[in-house]
């Protein structure tokens, strides 16, 4: 539906009631609204993050308003008390938040109460329009105004002010910037009960399903340190070819800090380094991890470290060893991973040979191979996983 701001014969009177909110769908239309957006927004900028969707109020084919909702906030403090779910609920619920993160009243066409019924034309039909495109309906809509706004179409239409921002912004994707501008937090229930079932300890089926699994770091917190003690013991067993002049790490705990990595998820080294310096300091103890320097600090290796230790390391040695303390501690591991094979970046040495992770668990399997190195030679066979 092609829209227009100065229609030839503009109306001399706008009922509310004839108003319409109605989603862009074309790629014209888009275009068209994006440049609106960067014309009359404040921020000057249409860029929205995440999963979204774009609304035209208008009278006819006059366009009055222009809204968007996209992705939420991934931490907002006064939101997250206010629904009062946990640290993993907020990371696994998330997506069932969106975000109003557009809100404009076109110039020229400020006309009473015309905001309240906007936004109130566009949440009526959201939940069946996001359904429609992602298979769910949100819960919960989040907003900002400035501070020197007092929020009146929030108010008018039932929202909740919850608090003040930090003053950061979205970069990207889970990244901010300091903007040093604290905005006023709005929100409101889509759905009656919202907040309980977000902080509630099991979602409905139906909502269930878009939940995000469990981040690595989540699942590698599930570990407590009697598991990671045993792994540090049965990894103690392997040789250790290195130099001891200038050893700082344990073999057992590189390696124990690589078995972890890819048991909860990691795809490469350094996601396990990553894995590893966010361990608590009881876990990084439990792994093998000893304290260094005049403060006697825990720091785990970097993925440098990690990627000298598994190149000297005999691959099939340690895969056995990972079976047997797999097959040990089963009951309490993180479940459900898939089966993956990944060519390890940069891994090539001289003579052309690339080391290559194959992760698994499965409470079915009677072994649990993480780790393997074949002999490849040419980059196109990369994918090829010969002996496993």
């Amino acid at each position: 539906m092609a829209f227009s701001v100065n229609p030839h014969n503009p109306p001399k009177q706008i009922p509310l009631d004839r108003v319409k909110a109605w989603p862009v769908t074309t790629q014209a239309d888009k275009e068209h609204w994006n440049h609106l957006v960067e014309t009359h927004h404040y921020l000057q900028d249409a860029t929205l993050c995440g999963p979204q969707i774009r609304y035209v109020v208008s009278y006819g084919d006059m366009a009055l308003a222009l809204l968007s909702f996209s992705s939420p906030s991934y931490h907002l403090i006064d939101r997250d008390n206010w629904i009062g779910w946990d640290e993993e609920q907020r990371e696994r619920r998330l997506p069932l938040i969106v975000q109003n993160s557009r809100f404009l009243i076109l110039p020229g066409k400020e006309i009473k109460n015309l905001a309240s019924r906007a936004m109130a034309l566009c949440l009526h039909r959201l939940g069946a329009d996001w359904e429609g495109l992602y298979g769910f309906a949100p819960l919960i809509a989040e907003t900002f105004t400035e501070r020197k706004y007092s929020g009146t179409s929030y108010k008018a239409d039932n929202w909740h002010r919850v608090g003040i921002t930090r003053g950061f912004s979205r970069d990207s994707t889970k990244f901010y910037r300091l903007n040093k501008s604290p905005k006023t937090i709005w929100v409101k229930e889509l759905v009656p009960g919202a907040r309980d079932l977000l902080s509630g300890e099991i979602l409905p089926d139906n909502l269930a399903r878009f939940e995000l699994p469990p981040t690595p770091f989540r699942r590698a917190q599930t570990l407590n340190c009697k598991q990671l003690e045993s792994l540090r013991d049965v990894l103690r067993s392997l040789t250790d070819s290195r130099r001891a002049a200038g050893r700082r790490y344990s073999l057992a705990g590189c390696l124990g800090i690589i078995a972890l990595g890819f048991l909860v998820g990691c795809e490469g080294i350094k996601e396990c380094a990553e894995i590893g310096s966010r361990l608590s300091k009881a876990q990084l103890r439990a792994i093998g991890i000893h304290p260094h320097g005049r403060d006697q600090r825990h720091i785990a290796p970097c993925n440098v470290t990690l990627w000298r230790v598994i190149s000297m390391v005999d691959t099939i040695e340690f895969e056995r060893l990972i079976g047997v303390w797999f097959n040990a501690n089963v009951d309490g591991l993180p479940k459900g991973l898939a089966v993956d094979g990944k060519t390890l970046c940069g891994s090539v040495d001289c003579d052309g040979h690339e080391q290559h992770v194959v992760s698994m668990v499965s409470h079915d399997m009677e072994r649990s191979p993480f780790f393997s190195k074949q002999q490849q030679t040419a980059k196109d066979t990369r994918e090829k996983q010969q002996g496993t």
